[in-house]
């Protein structure tokens, strides 16, 4: 006879899950870290997280830090860089401006990278 124990499941309403994910935002942990101490399932966590907060999906756990991602570099010569620049954003994309540039459509990719 097979003795393996069988997990119960445990069923969270939706002000459970809001308030699940309100305390997560107020630690520094990974999210796979508060789900296994909390013993809650990682999936359902970013799937509620996910319906109840869209805006964090794609982002970071605090979307207030995103402001201060850039920081104003300056160049040591008066020439502009033969290549142009690149710029890597946190998913991996990559931006090559080759020649001037107006700053508000780079504001306006920014936005649209949800930065």
């Amino acid at each position: 006879m097979n003795t393996k124990q069988i997990k119960k499941r445990t069923f969270r309403r939706e002000s459970d899950w809001k308030a699940l994910i309100e305390e997560w935002q107020q630690t520094d942990k990974k999210p796979a870290i508060f789900c296994k101490e909390k013993k809650i399932a990682e999936s359902g966590f970013y799937s509620w997280r996910k319906r109840l907060y869209p805006d964090l999906s794609n982002k970071r756990k605090n979307p207030k830090s995103l402001t201060n991602l850039f920081v104003p570099i300056a160049l040591t010569t008066s020439e502009k860089p033969a290549n142009g620049l690149i710029l890597t954003y946190p998913n991996g994309c990559q931006l090559q401006i080759t020649g001037a540039t107006d700053p508000s459509i780079l504001r306006m990719l920014n936005q649209a990278m949800g930065l």
